[in-house]
């Protein structure tokens, strides 16, 4: 019984398959995948991030807040939570004007509006929410993506603020 199972174990081993590659050059190969690369990587380059914290006015961080940003132009719309630093991140997003949104319960709604992404700029747009009720808006507009520098506070005092209050 033994003579019998390895003469069929070499049987099976001995076996061989035929496979003929197609006859394609390795440079075709080479140039191929470069271009494949190539056209992915223009894909991913030609956009920007946004960045930020999500904090109340004493500076702590706000966890779970909803950070939404909205391109203007398209409607096209991105959300985020932050984490337990109070840190967000918005990925990925295609060039273009945007509207940011913050929102959390016990805090009033941060509008920002006037942010323009461009390729490879990405923006930093830290959140302050106040404290109030939930109908409360504070609406900011400014260019995030012509500055990179921080704004003087008599320069804060003249970008349009309005903040509305509902009873």
């Amino acid at each position: 019984m033994s003579g019998t199972t390895s003469s069929a174990a070499r049987k099976l081993v001995s076996y061989s398959y035929d496979f003929e590659f197609p006859d394609v050059r390795i440079e075709t190969c080479v140039v191929f995948a470069l271009l494949v690369h190539a056209g992915l990587w223009t894909q991913t380059a030609a956009g920007s991030q946004i960045t930020g914290t999500v904090q109340d006015s004493s500076g702590s961080a706000i966890i779970g807040a909803v950070v939404r940003v909205t391109q203007t132009e398209t409607g096209l719309t991105r959300t985020a939570e932050s984490g337990i630093d109070g840190v967000y991140r918005l990925p990925d997003l295609p060039i273009g004007p945007y509207k940011l949104e913050a929102t959390q319960q016990a805090f009033g709604t941060y509008v920002q509006t006037g942010i323009v992404l461009q390729v490879n700029i990405n923006p930093t747009i830290n959140i302050t929410l106040q404290v109030g009720a939930a109908m409360q808006v504070v609406q900011i507009e400014a260019n995030a993506g012509w500055s990179k520098r921080r704004a003087t506070r008599s320069e804060l005092s003249s970008i349009t603020s309005v903040l509305w209050t509902c009873l």
